[in-house]
């Protein structure tokens, strides 16, 4: 808890400046005061205005006009979306921090609307481009500079685009269709409270006992949130029908994408070949994962390892205070670099992190990046575990990687899904790789990175083949209670014959907010952990001569195909062989746990 009178992350002596060793942080809520300081309506107002000047060149689109005339047009629109942003994130940024506030809710309803139809009036720059003959497209993406790489994926993707009114009609269909149904499990599943031994419990709370030593707790942990989810599925599943549903309906039948799981790839600058070598590499190492459970249950002492053990804490459930939690961040990225400590303690000492546990507060984490001027937010829960401490230098870990790619535009700042997890994975294993080298934290650390490799590789990818999956069934007619079997089947593969599954985890798809929000989303994370793992290894390798090269990849931001970018580090992200570097990294923690069980 924060001292009375005080509102920011940061408790301090403000009469001399202060090492970060010397600073004492606390939890507490973030500082949205620098987004729209003049207010909604008068934000509304200078993007009203800004749209009617944009809209003044749509006569002008000829094809052979100037390549810098394009150039000029590019940083207009920058502009214009970097005001949307600002106040797309405001009212985001609240909702997410206050879920049950009517007023939050009313101003994010009434900003989204009020966007989309500024969205809907400057699609027509890109409609004009897709349509220029291709000398000249080719032309205006050779002299548009910073703006480059844009063009050249709007030019690549062209085919997969729609006429400009029916672009309009697809906008206002999300706006008040599919994102307004994603809201309502939004709104439905936060406001869940999860009695527990006496307490009513948030999600995130309750997630803290999946690891606890106590075997019974656990069990009663997962049965109270998989029957609280239980209680819904009926009106969960309906949600998740029409994600499915208007996800293939737009995606396939509109824009003719191969298929579902095309429409991510393409979103992500992805072959498809890249993500079927990292799914079939993942598939084949399940039983890596089989073997360490193998070893954690001779570790736990049990005669049968249960699915509800799987994340159970070895060596106990240790803490780590907020305090300290930010002091080992900032040492450890200062450690691999001193920029990149700055920069994530920028994000701390600009009060822009909400960590407080409260009611009506979206459950987990994540990192906001609002415009390459805005120093990022990051919304977590901090319960005070070392886990928690984990999920801090993760997502400060985002916050760095936007800061560092801050010198591109708002429209190449931000990397694609894949390798925007990249940077929060490494930097959430050089804190944790540092804090192993301690023998009474050794056990407790491998077991637990161990846990989040399965959690972040095994399991997101299991996610992916459920979705592939579910959306298939559910296009043929399924229902959900043969979703839930196809779920529970999964499960029981990706954790192996020798664990045992409750039938009642077939109810555990529900409870997964990705597959709502953002679907085919999470091999991402595995993506990130593995392309993390190789960058680790170098940096270990070789020290501070791998430093230039890495932050250079983070750097880049999404200003260039992530084949390219990769390439700059010598990986080849199309070969299986690589994605096995990251399992047989894995498979020498698996032995190292092995010596220690």
């Amino acid at each position: 808890m924060l001292l009375k009178g005080f509102s920011s992350q940061q408790v301090m002596n403000k009469k001399e400046p202060q090492t970060v060793s010397e600073m004492t942080y606390e939890p507490g809520v973030w500082d949205l005061s620098e987004l729209v300081p003049q207010g909604i309506e008068k934000a509304k107002q200078e993007i009203e205005a800004k749209t009617k000047a944009f809209e003044a060149w749509k006569p002008k689109l000829k094809p052979d006009i100037p390549a810098e005339t394009v150039v000029k047009i590019s940083d207009e629109l920058c502009a214009l979306r970097t005001l949307s942003s600002k106040l797309s994130h405001l009212v985001e940024l609240e909702f997410s921090a206050e879920t049950a506030d009517p007023k939050i809710s009313a101003d994010s309803a009434h900003v989204g609307m009020f966007l989309t139809d500024i969205g809907n009036r400057l699609i027509f720059f890109s409609h004009w481009f897709k349509k220029l003959p291709e000398n000249e497209a080719k032309r205006i993406i050779a002299g548009a500079g910073k703006h480059a790489r844009v063009f050249e994926l709007i030019w690549k993707n062209r085919q997969y685009s729609l006429d400009e009114e029916q672009e309009k009609i697809v906008s206002i269909k999300d706006s008040n269709g599919i994102d307004a149904l994603q809201k309502v499990y939004s709104v439905m599943t936060s406001a869940y409270k999860y009695p527990l031994r006496g307490k009513l419990m948030t999600r995130d709370e309750l997630t803290n006992c999946y690891k606890s030593g106590d075997a019974s707790l656990r069990k009663e942990a997962y049965a109270v949130l998989l029957d609280t989810f239980k209680k819904d599925k009926d009106v969960l599943g309906e949600i998740y029908r029409a994600v499915a549903m208007d996800w293939f309906q737009e995606n396939v039948n509109l824009r003719k994408f191969n298929g579902t799981m095309q429409a991510r790839n393409v979103r992500n600058d992805l072959p498809d070949n890249v993500v079927d070598a990292l799914l079939k590499a993942t598939e084949k190492n399940w039983q890596v994962f089989h073997r360490y459970f193998e070893v954690k249950r001779r570790k736990l002492g049990l005669d049968k390892m249960r699915r509800h053990d799987v994340y159970a804490a070895i060596g106990g459930d240790e803490k780590m205070s907020y305090p300290d939690a930010v002091k080992t961040v900032l040492r450890t990225f200062s450690a691999f670099s001193p920029d990149f400590a700055a920069k994530a303690q920028r994000v701390l000492d600009e009060k822009h992190v909400h960590a407080i546990l409260k009611p009506n507060k979206t459950t987990g984490a994540f990192c906001a990046t609002v415009s390459p001027e805005v120093t990022p937010y990051v919304l977590m829960n901090y319960a005070g575990t070392l886990d928690n401490a984990s999920t801090l230098a993760h997502e400060l870990g985002h916050a760095v990687h936007s800061l560092l790619a801050s010198k591109h535009t708002i429209m190449t700042q931000h990397a694609g899904i894949p390798l925007a997890e990249t940077a929060s994975i490494f930097a959430e294993t050089l804190m944790v790789e540092e804090l192993i080298k301690d023998p009474k934290r050794e056990e407790a650390l491998l077991f637990g990175r161990l846990d989040d490799a399965y959690a972040s590789i095994i399991r997101q990818v299991s996610f992916v083949l459920f979705e592939r999956k579910a959306h298939e069934m559910l296009r043929q007619g399924k229902s959900t209670q043969e979703l839930e079997n196809a779920y529970l089947e999964l499960l029981k593969q990706n954790v192996g014959p020798n664990v045992e599954v409750d039938d009642s985890f077939r109810y555990e798809w529900y409870a997964i907010p990705h597959i709502y929000n953002t679907p085919f989303y999470c091999y991402g994370y595995a993506f990130g952990n593995l392309m993390a793992f190789a960058f680790y290894e170098k940096f270990r390798k070789e020290g501070a001569k791998a430093v230039p090269q890495i932050l250079a990849f983070f750097e880049a931001g999404g200003s260039e195909a992530p084949i390219e970018i990769a390439k700059r580090v010598g990986v080849d992200i199309t070969s299986e062989k690589f994605w096995q570097q990251g399992f047989d990294f894995i498979k020498s923690m698996v032995e190292r746990a092995e010596k220690l069980a």
